[in-house]
């Protein structure tokens, strides 16, 4: 998927130095094109015996904000992604900024039959289960002072070990053999799931460029935080 450029508003330049960033800059165009990858990362929670068949989540937005506030800002909009598949969906931008500070992630159900987020897999007894959230969410993902993203191999990962961390499956009311979990059925399973979002969602530099994260890869270079 390609970017497109949006309106800007005034914004100052944050900045990153962990793996995938630098301190000092080089100027001029990156070696490649600015590229973001959304994948989980993992299909499983071996802990607590989860498995995943699906997991899709639907960014109202998707964009890299430059660190000159002068600079239109660069992404996408309406972007559904399946967070299970390999090679992990991607957006590259046509663009000659060099220099990003933050990554933009607006969380938004695409429309009134589809939701923001959904989960589906089996718990550890065998039991299926399926999550459904409609959460409507604007997230930062920007970097420390003093230091600016290398823009050309983002991830944003997807931590379901995270995201499921305090929804207890094994306590949950089980519909036609089925645990169902939305606003209808064990919505307080889903107010926890919710409620780590933030927390599941963070910035990696992907060094090989190969769309997995190997555990050397793991540090996020930025977390999310909410707008």
């Amino acid at each position: 998927m390609r970017g497109y450029p949006f309106a800007t508003d005034s914004l100052g330049c944050l900045l990153l130095a962990l793996a995938g960033c630098s301190s000092a800059p080089e100027t001029g165009f990156p070696a490649a094109p600015p590229k973001i990858s959304i994948t989980a990362l993992s299909v499983e929670v071996p802990e607590r015996e989860l498995a995943f068949s699906d997991a899709r989540l639907a960014l109202e937005q998707l964009l890299f904000v430059p660190c000159d506030p002068q600079s239109a800002k660069l992404g996408t909009r309406n972007f559904r992604i399946n967070l299970l598949v390999y090679p992990p969906s991607s957006l590259t931008l046509d663009s000659f900024v060099a220099e990003y500070c933050s990554i933009q992630a607006d969380l938004a159900p695409p429309s009134t039959e589809l939701p923001t987020t959904h989960l589906a897999g089996t718990r550890a007894d065998g039991t299926p289960f399926e999550l459904t959230s409609r959460q409507t969410l604007a997230l930062d993902l920007t970097a420390p002072a003093g230091q600016v993203f290398n823009p050309t191999k983002l991830v944003l990962g997807a931590d379901l070990a995270t995201w499921l961390a305090d929804v207890d499956l094994d306590a949950a009311e089980v519909t036609d053999d089925s645990v169902l979990i939305d606003a209808d059925h064990n919505a307080e399973l889903l107010e926890s799931f919710e409620a780590a979002t933030v927390s599941a969602l963070s910035l990696y530099f992907d060094a090989n460029d190969d769309g997995l994260l190997t555990d050397d890869e793991l540090e996020p270079v930025a977390v999310a935080t909410e707008r």
